[in-house]
């Protein structure tokens, strides 16, 4: 996991840039709140969220990207009906 320095309580997180995803003809934007992680409350370390892979499954596919709750968190939401 990539780790690195950024600022006290994610102060540097603002400052990142967004970018954008391409699926099936539509265009998704990932927030750097949504792609960079505090390594623990009142800490200034955070970890990059994004994670390359280029053994998924055993298959060896290269560039391939794991993006998980870096990309669903901002799209995914949970409805509870009652």
């Amino acid at each position: 996991q990539t780790t690195f320095a950024c600022g006290a309580n994610k102060s540097l997180v603002p400052t990142l840039p967004s970018f954008f995803l391409e699926f099936g003809n539509y265009w998704f934007e990932v927030q750097p709140e949504d792609y960079i992680q505090l390594i623990s409350e009142g800490s200034s370390t955070c970890i990059l969220r994004l994670v390359a892979d280029d053994d998924i499954g055993g298959v060896g596919t290269a560039n391939t990207w794991n993006l998980g709750l870096a990309f669903m968190q901002g799209y995914y939401t949970v409805h509870q009906y009652t």
